[in-house]
């Protein structure tokens, strides 16, 4: 199940995708000569000196333009969010659509030809107060990994079921702040660069006179 964090930068990457496409067909259609237009970087104006965020507006430009070399030298950030962005939006969508189907708990016979039960489930048994004798329960987890296990003859209860519902909320929610916390390590990696990015440029154009945008 995807964390609170996930499903917010998630909902904003949906808006995000609609701006990019449109801005996408605009500079297909433009080209950059509009950007004359734009106004230069206060900063820059007043120090002569390159701000954390001058060439973005250029690498956007020539990584829709499909030079990706180009926008790599004008604003590396831009093409790592276009990638961590990319990566993201896909995993959120896969988890969601996956979490929408649900948990499949399906009973099989281990003792006669292993075939599935249609529409067996623990819960279902348990509600009705009944055990499933010599059966082998495959569970699917959040992770979409099987876990099978045996269940003795009698033992499938409602206590037994509640215990499991708890442990796999559990390890759901450890996923859950371990989506969170990793989402945010590739923002504070974002940061990281555009300071690096920001360094090595200033130092390029101070000490060899090196205008890279």
């Amino acid at each position: 199940m995807p964390g609170t964090v996930d499903k917010t930068f998630y909902e904003t990457g949906k808006w995000l995708l609609a701006v990019a496409v449109a801005a996408a067909i605009f500079i297909r259609v433009f080209g950059d000569s509009w950007l004359t237009k734009v106004p230069d970087c206060y900063f820059e104006t007043v120090t002569g000196l390159y701000c954390p965020g001058c060439g973005g507006t250029r690498s956007v430009i020539a990584l829709v333009q499909g030079d990706i070399l180009k926008s790599f030298i004008c604003h590396p950030v831009v093409l790592y969010a276009a990638v961590v962005y990319a990566v993201f939006m896909i995993r959120m969508f896969m988890l969601i659509h996956r979490d929408r189907s649900g948990y499949h708990t399906s009973v099989t016979d281990a003792s006669a030809t292993g075939t599935s039960v249609p529409e067996a489930s623990v819960s279902g048994a348990s509600s009705a107060g009944t055990s499933v004798p010599g059966a082998s329960v495959t569970d699917v987890s959040s992770a979409g990994n099987p876990i099978s296990c045996t269940v003795a003859a009698g033992s499938l209860n409602k206590k037994d079921v509640r215990r499991t519902a708890f442990d796999r909320k559990k390890q759901d929610k450890v996923r859950t702040g371990y989506r969170d916390g990793r989402i945010l390590i590739f923002i504070y990696i974002g940061i990281a660069l555009t300071i690096v990015q920001w360094i090595v440029k200033l130092v390029l154009l101070i000490k060899y006179d090196i205008h890279l945008i």
